[in-house]
């Protein structure tokens, strides 16, 4: 008997594929869009403790917002990948980063605070691909989503802020969804911000 593929796994290597073609102009041109765009939000204003993430392969580079962040007395804080998960730990502008298994910077957690997801104001997430209603599409290991389970216990949460930023490429008709899928609320791209 033939197995079917899991859904939207040609998707996701179409955006991988166009994500690594990016060149260093397009990625920082995206990156001062988004970060001019999320400054915009008054959201952004309320909110003091911010998760974020450090960028890898062609993701919508962080390191600009970050730095506005802690110029505007906001916190930052960064998933570091645990044997149970995903946490987010304080990120300081002094702390001593290394690659996690998967090649992504994490601050060392033994200097940093960590916070738990449901106590941030804001998250922004890393995304391959969107559609019209907020669905995300991720790298495929499902930790942001398990880590934002929490949030499909309540009817209207509205906290933390779930924001995905990405390229405007990546916006898709319509994604299958699964029901761990965390939807977001706002995603921002180089051209657009889209509210759901």
């Amino acid at each position: 008997m033939h197995q079917q593929p899991p859904p939207n796994i040609d998707l996701r290597h179409r955006l991988k594929t166009q994500r690594r073609q990016l060149s260093e102009q397009q990625i920082g041109e995206t990156a001062a869009s988004v970060n001019r765009q999320l400054w915009k939000l008054p959201e952004l204003a309320r909110g003091n403790r911010i998760g974020c993430y450090l960028s890898v392969n062609g993701e919508v580079n962080c390191d600009e917002f970050i730095r506005s962040a802690w110029m505007r007395k906001k916190r930052i804080f960064v998933p570091i990948l645990r044997k149970s998960g995903m946490g987010f730990f304080q990120l300081n502008d002094d702390d001593s980063l290394q690659n996690n298994r998967f090649g992504i910077p994490e601050p060392l957690p033994k200097t940093s605070a960590y916070l738990s997801a449901k106590n941030l104001d804001i998250i922004l997430l890393p995304l391959l691909g969107f559609d019209s209603k907020g669905n995300r599409l991720g790298m495929g290991g499902g930790y942001y989503d398990r880590l934002l389970a929490f949030t499909t216990a309540r009817s209207r949460f509205r906290r933390p802020l779930l924001i995905g930023l990405g390229y405007d490429f990546q916006r898709a008709e319509a994604l299958k969804k699964n029901n761990w899928d965390i939807p977001m609320h706002l995603i921002v791209t180089h051209g657009k911000t889209y509210r759901f």
